[in-house]
């Protein structure tokens, strides 16, 4: 059986990747480029962050302003850990051939549809189906 499979670019996600590389026939590995998400600037413009009401923006414009500058942060602590753990796989993850990794801007796109039907796939991986699945 053939694979496709869905995640994104951080260290942890490659981990992932790797490991379902060596054990399965990972025919596609599809990585969102994320180029289409709208800043944190352009949603305040755009009136999308006050959805929730002016509280809810006001706590989320200080989480961010804590996560970026306080190091102990749980984000920061996150970032480093993996840093730290999954390094690693960085050099089992350049191994993986090219031709086998596509990026793409969004995960529901035409262009992701043309390559799972030029390659004959119709089973799709995620890291978020697998983990939503052991809870």
């Amino acid at each position: 059986m053939k694979l496709a499979i869905v995640t994104n670019n951080k260290y942890h996600h490659k981990y992932f990747i790797v490991s379902l590389y060596n054990n399965f026939d990972v025919e596609l590995i599809v990585l969102p480029s994320g180029k289409k998400r709208k800043g944190t600037i352009r949603k305040i413009l755009n009136k999308q962050f006050f959805n929730y009401g002016v509280f809810w923006f006001c706590l989320k414009a200080i989480s961010l302003i804590y996560n970026k500058i306080y190091k102990k942060s749980m984000i920061q602590q996150i970032n480093a850990a993996e840093k730290t753990f999954f390094k690693d796989f960085e050099k089992k993850y350049s191994e993986i051939p090219k031709e086998k990794i596509v990026q793409i801007e969004t995960v529901m796109t035409y262009r992701l549809f043309v390559e799972l039907k030029k390659r004959k796939l119709i089973l799709f991986v995620s890291l978020v189906e697998i983990l939503q699945k052991r809870k």
